[in-house]
């Protein structure tokens, strides 16, 4: 996702409004290369301010021109056309004909992909989707415990879940640290953090871990984090960004018990990170669903995954209590 695109957004344009004096204007100033985008811009600045904005191109002599957008809660722009005949002059040749022929996808915080058309799929996606299956699975053949028996459902759904998770946390806390490495940085250092101490948990606990009730955590932690409104945190952007970092902490947290828990017991630790790198890469190719969905939705996907990764502890037996074995615990996130 470019850095961008969450200042182009519905949710921005009322927050840059609600900073405007009664009298003041918004200027923005874009380099348009498609109609449709100019028709988005267009319609966000008129469903937010409730009027039409002014929109004309300026040309200049040493590139691409950019269109500009002009619009103010009073009746500013309309007054200084009125009493500035060069500036007038100026903008009424060059001023954009109809931007409502056609209703265009407005971008929210939830879907703020500027440079997409419309919520669907590109078709260049599909195939570079499929060239990477294919890669996934020919690596996936070079284990000598693989080759023998299918894929473990329960480690491809964790690491499916996994990266869905952390895809939406990255989403969700652009908004409140901004610049990508930042966030990058922050959600890492979270995520790690959790696993951590998931694994010292199993590594040092001797009593049985109750499997039913950390599932059930996991899967309380990520409906949480889905209905809880982040934005409305009653705190500044880097504090609240920081409880949201933690909130979203606690599902990573009992995934990495569930996990560290179950890849010590199995049989062929080298055929479960085989498979939870195959999940994991159908978790990359499952975020592009938020492109017809929006981002939100990622975590509904992840929720429905951890919950397959739970049937099929169950239906395997494994849905109750366990002892741990003298094989260490670790995690694929963790190493990673």
């Amino acid at each position: 996702m470019r850095i961008d695109n969450f200042v182009y957004t519905e949710e921005s344009f009322r927050e840059a409004r609600a900073r405007l004096n009664p009298d003041g204007v918004m200027f923005v100033k874009f380099e348009v290369q498609r109609p449709w985008l100019e028709r988005r811009i267009s319609q966000l600045l008129a469903k937010v301010f409730g009027k039409q904005p002014l929109v004309f191109k300026a040309e200049r002599d040493y590139g691409a021109g950019g269109t500009c957008f002009v619009i103010s809660p009073s009746g500013r722009v309309d007054e200084a056309l009125a009493s500035n005949g060069e500036l007038a002059a100026y903008v009424k040749p060059r001023i954009r004909g109809d931007l409502n022929a056609r209703t265009e996808v407005l971008t929210t915080d939830d879907w703020p992909y500027l440079y997409q058309e419309g919520r669907w799929i590109p078709g260049a996606f599909f195939s570079m989707g499929l060239l990477v299956v294919l890669i996934s699975l020919g690596l996936y053949a070079q284990i000598p415990e693989a080759r023998r028996r299918a894929p473990s459902l329960f480690f491809f759904s964790m690491g499916a879940g996994f990266l869905l998770l952390e895809t939406q946390v990255i989403s969700r806390l652009a908004l409140y640290f901004g610049t990508t490495w930042q966030v990058n940085g922050i959600v890492i250092a979270a995520l790690l953090i959790a696993l951590l101490i998931s694994n010292y948990v199993i590594e040092r606990r001797t009593k049985r871990i109750s499997r039913p009730w950390v599932v059930a955590g996991l899967l309380g932690g990520l409906a949480f984090a889905y209905i809880l409104p982040l934005s409305k945190i009653p705190a500044p952007p880097a504090i609240a960004g920081v409880i949201a970092a933690a909130l979203f902490s606690v599902p990573v947290f009992f995934a990495g018990l569930l996990f560290a828990s179950e890849f010590r017991a199995t049989e062929s630790p080298s055929a479960a990170l085989g498979a939870n790198m195959l999940g994991a890469v159908a978790g990359g190719l499952l975020e592009n669903l938020s492109l017809i969905f929006g981002m939100k939705a990622l975590l509904l996907v992840a929720i429905m995954l951890y919950c397959i990764a739970g049937l099929s502890l169950r239906r395997k037996g494994g849905l109750g209590t366990t002892a741990g074995r003298e094989q260490p615990a670790t995690s694929l996130a963790a190493r990673d």
